[in-house]
């Protein structure tokens, strides 16, 4: 859920997966590396004046990390999938999939996140569910809302395999997409929308391994 109160205004409303396999603390393993997506952007301008977007496979860290961003550039997080799940008055992503299908929660993840950016809220960091992106529609608000300078968008990268290992932890409140094995859906979905991901991108960083803070550090030195 959100660790401040949800915008004023998005009409009521982050990767639950990212919890496992990323957690605050001494890094270990090699450190994160870090790669500009785009050189159209001024990271720096943008820092200031634009919310940070996360967006990556489920099972990045994007909640892990997202938080402790927040934390040190002194912002609220806020969850996309929270602000789903209010608009719509439902208990679970895993019950909107269940009961109303993909579609429904897609059509709900545009509207919020369109109500979010339009919102006089402060700037704040907010994870994306990974299959938002995808969306015609989120992907359109996301490029609109870079070219007027309200959003830096941040690629967390990580490996099928990675994303795997963590999930299987602690899979979230999700649910199979494909109806294949873990690692078989997760190894489809990444073929689907890297590409996508990079696109959209102001900045990718390798999210594979490190613990959230040394990411995170990282990141800032990069911005």
């Amino acid at each position: 859920m959100p660790d401040q109160a949800p915008p004023a205004d998005p009409n009521g409303a982050m990767d639950s997966s990212a919890h496992s396999g990323l957690t605050s603390g001494v890094p270990t393993g090699r450190p994160a590396d870090l790669s500009p997506a785009s050189t159209s952007t001024s990271i720096m301008g943008a820092r200031k004046r634009a919310h940070v977007l996360l967006i990556g496979l489920r099972g990045a860290g994007k909640t892990t990390v997202g938080r402790s961003l927040a934390q040190r550039l002194g912002r609220p997080f806020y969850d996309l999938d929270d602000l789903v799940l209010r608009r719509l008055e439902a208990r679970s992503v895993r019950a909107v999939f269940e009961r109303e299908g993909e579609a429904a929660w897609r059509a709900g993840e545009q509207d919020a996140l369109s109500a979010f950016l339009a919102a006089p809220v402060a700037l704040s960091v907010l994870a994306l569910g990974g299959g938002a992106p995808m969306v015609p529609g989120i992907a359109d608000f996301i490029t609109k809302a870079k070219a007027e300078g309200r959003a830096l968008v941040v690629h967390l990268q990580c490996d099928p395999s990675t994303a795997a290992q963590r999930l299987s932890r602690d899979p979230g409140d999700r649910t199979s997409i494909t109806g294949a094995g873990l690692i078989e859906e997760l190894a489809a979905l990444y073929e689907v929308r890297d590409g996508r991901y990079r696109a959209l991108a102001d900045l990718s960083i390798d999210a594979n391994e490190g613990e959230a803070d040394a990411v995170v550090g990282r990141l800032i030195e990069a911005l």
